[in-house]
């Protein structure tokens, strides 16, 4: 005698019905375990993304760090060059900046401005020195009543250069009027 199956008890409409809530059944299973797959990627994702929004958030509102050990910045490094050579001869031209350093004019221009630099247009080519360097010379060759060029170089001192250079340029004379060396940069 054959062995009775689970089939057996069922008619053939109830045996499809079985099937199908079978496959029913198993095709629901599939999906949740590919659905809840899905989610735990979604969720990686999302706490990925929420890290990074919280990071965006915090460096936003963050101040920038500076570190005091970083190389100096080519505009550092331009306006030292200029204070450098202001204090040792009292002025440098553009030109020497720009061969010395290889900034362009016009950067070298607008750092030596922003530096508080005094810019005076010469023949082609500026001056860069600074306003108390300006009012040092002409206090020292305000004193000097005599038309010698000689004297007024000795009264320059350490400004010599800067006389030289300002006079080569006709904007430092010795005036009749006032007996006495003016400077005179328009």
């Amino acid at each position: 005698m054959k062995k009775p199956k689970l089939d057996d008890y069922f008619d053939s409409k109830e045996k499809t019905t079985y099937i199908e809530l079978e496959r029913i059944e198993e095709f629901l299973k599939h999906s949740t375990r590919v659905i809840r797959e899905d989610i735990a990627r979604l969720e990686k994702k999302l706490d990925k993304l929420e890290e990074l929004v919280t990071e965006c958030q915090r460096t936003s509102t963050e101040k920038p760090r500076v570190d005091t050990r970083s190389k100096p910045t080519a505009s550092s490094k331009v306006a030292e060059f200029i204070e450098e050579h202001v204090k040792k001869q009292g002025f440098v031209m553009l030109s020497t900046l720009i061969n010395e350093l290889g900034v362009k004019p016009k950067a070298a221009l607008s750092i030596a401005r922003r530096s508080g630099f005094h810019l005076i247009e010469a023949r082609g080519d500026y001056i860069l020195t600074s306003i108390a360097t300006l009012v040092e010379l002409e206090n020292r060759l305000s004193h000097t009543h005599s038309t010698d060029i000689n004297e007024a170089s000795r009264r320059a001192g350490d400004l010599l250069p800067l006389f030289e250079v300002l006079r080569r340029n006709g904007m430092v004379y010795y005036d009749a009027r006032i007996k006495g060396w003016k400077i005179s940069i328009e």
